[in-house]
């Protein structure tokens, strides 16, 4: 991960760097359940701030066309070969972790807001955490969708419960039931995206979307 802080905007940025996996592997998560210590340590005390200086957390990827292609599949596929019930109920406790995380917000005071910006393709796990965000701010031409009916799976880390927090529970069901891919200006109509467009443009007036749309 790549970590800056905007100090106009009181803003600490969360990148997915090209050293990441384009999916989520089980060494990203904890380095996401770690990144608020880390900024702790390293970026908040060079900007001579204190983490509760900081009003916006934003998660977005460095990785050309990919925010996160979602779990991983060769880890499961050989866990399940090895019959290794414990590193499968560690990999999918760790991401409930890394997505409640998010959505509590727990390293800062309650005015911090956690917001996604989705820039390429969001599938999977990869939905479920720019769901977990607080703001979910997508690109023109990004594309969102739940593929894990092709593998026999379901979003288990939440798919359901977050998108029926910002769409009906009807909507929410034909979504994580369909191995469709939705484009952003699909999902905005729907209300589960924030805000589409510029990506960044939208991300810096983002006060505005939290006051002009329901907050989640």
């Amino acid at each position: 991960m790549d970590l800056s802080y905007d100090n106009k905007n009181s803003a600490l940025w969360v990148y997915l760097s090209g050293r990441a996996p384009d999916y989520v592997s089980l060494e990203l998560m904890h380095d996401l359940l770690a990144v608020d210590e880390i900024a702790e340590n390293t970026l908040t005390s060079a900007h001579n701030v204190k983490s509760t200086d900081i009003n916006f957390r934003i998660m977005a990827s460095k990785r050309a066309g990919i925010f996160s292609l979602g779990g991983d599949l060769a880890t499961f596929r050989d866990l399940i070969r090895d019959g290794d019930r414990r590193g499968l109920i560690e990999y999918a406790t760790t991401a409930i972790d890394a997505i409640w995380s998010n959505i509590r917000n727990t390293a800062y005071d309650d005015g911090v807001t956690t917001v996604a910006l989705v820039q390429g393709e969001a599938q999977g796990g990869g939905f479920e955490a720019a769901l977990s965000a607080h703001v979910l701010v997508a690109e023109k031409g990004a594309m969102f969708g739940f593929p894990e009916a092709l593998f026999g799976m379901f979003p288990g880390m939440g798919g359901f419960q977050l998108l029926s927090a910002r769409t009906s529970k009807e909507c929410a069901k034909r979504l994580i039931g369909s191995t469709e891919r939705y484009s952003a200006e699909m999902l905005y109509e729907m209300g589960v995206v924030d805000g589409e467009g510029q990506g960044h443009a939208n991300v810096k007036r983002v006060d505005g979307i939290t006051n002009s749309r329901k907050h989640r």
